[in-house]
């Protein structure tokens, strides 16, 4: 299982790696290097890959279809690539994680960007608590942040203040009234809808796979007036693919009612207990117990704004959490 693990991160750390330098070169054509083109439009030869410049929201998407599907490559891989930080000794052990904080910045995905700073804070909660050595780093980080900070600020302040003033900006999830929030306006109006199904059907639901089948009558006026996505996709009976309900949560009340949805609750409660309990029962694995957390509570924040239970990487960690606690069944060297 440990074996399994690096094999994993490893494997996760190269497609990083490749995902980064073509972020990368989005972001310097962006930047104003045009002549960098050519080689970006080089790398529509991966594989189910197809490369988009977005110019006017200059958003990088690097090998990912779009700037949010980034974001959730992003979140997907955070937790392994952050372990970097615990297991190796090396100074360039936080290189990994500074490609995964570049790549969610420039993706200017709120998810990413909302959902990886909580995840850091985990991070940083259960290496403080779990690692002496982890403890003599963060020290040394506050130290130099202290000497270091008041001169960036000073030299580049204006340019900081503009650019996390736009960042905070952009993670206004509430608006719907502005220009550029019609995003807000799709994705809360149909999770209105969604739980107006669940009000309608609020003990068993109304089935699996009905929502998008009840829900586009009860659109709210606010979320469809002068928005063009509903009249283009959500309500264009031409268009084959069922609407997104952009929540998880509100999906499983509406088409389980709150039987099913108490039950998923359940599923989820039993995951984080076991990884909590291997956590602290495994001095020398904890490392994989802080993935596990992070990767499990990085799904959760992304299911507040996707509605399918294809995120690989939430099963990719249930199937390491049930081979860990069926070792821990057989009394191997995992105790819990």
């Amino acid at each position: 299982m440990i074996k399994t693990f690096f094999i994993v991160r490893k494997t996760m750390f190269w497609s990083l790696i490749v995902v980064f330098i073509v972020g990368l070169i989005q972001f310097l054509i962006y930047s104003g290097v045009t002549q960098l083109i050519g080689v970006y439009q080089l790398f529509d030869y991966l594989p189910f890959t197809r490369p988009t410049l977005y110019f006017e929201l200059k958003r990088v998407n690097a090998t990912a279809w779009r700037p949010p599907d980034l974001g959730i490559y992003v979140i997907s891989i955070s937790g392994f690539i952050f372990s970097y930080i615990l297991t190796n000794k090396k100074w360039y052990r936080f290189i990994p994680f500074l490609l995964v904080i570049f790549l969610s910045v420039v993706s200017k995905s709120r998810t990413a960007l909302v959902t990886v700073f909580l995840q850091l804070i985990f991070l940083g909660y259960f290496s403080y608590k779990n690692y002496y050595l982890f403890r003599n780093i963060f020290r040394k980080i506050v130290i130099l942040l202290v000497c270091i900070l008041p001169v960036v600020l000073m030299l580049k302040g204006d340019i900081i203040y503009d650019t996390i003033n736009e960042r905070i900006e952009s993670l206004n999830f509430t608006d719907t009234k502005s220009d550029n929030a019609r995003s807000n306006q799709s994705r809360f109006g149909i999770q209105y809808a969604n739980f107006q199904v669940f009000k309608k059907y609020p003990i068993t639901g109304i089935g699996w796979g009905q929502q998008a089948f009840e829900s586009k009558e009860l659109y709210p006026e606010w979320a469809t007036k002068g928005n063009y996505e509903f009249k283009a996709y959500y309500l264009n009976e031409e268009v084959k693919s069922f609407p997104p309900g952009y929540n998880l949560y509100i999906r499983i009340l509406a088409e389980t009612g709150i039987i099913g949805f108490i039950f998923f609750i359940m599923f989820l409660s039993l995951i984080f207990y076991y990884t909590y309990k291997f956590l602290n029962s495994n001095e020398g694995y904890n490392y994989i117990g802080i993935t596990l957390y992070v990767v499990f509570f990085g799904t959760l924040l992304m299911w507040l704004q996707i509605d399918s239970f294809r995120i690989y990487i939430f099963w990719l960690g249930l199937a390491m959490l049930i081979c860990l606690r069926r070792i821990g069944n057989l009394g191997n060297n995992v105790k819990w």
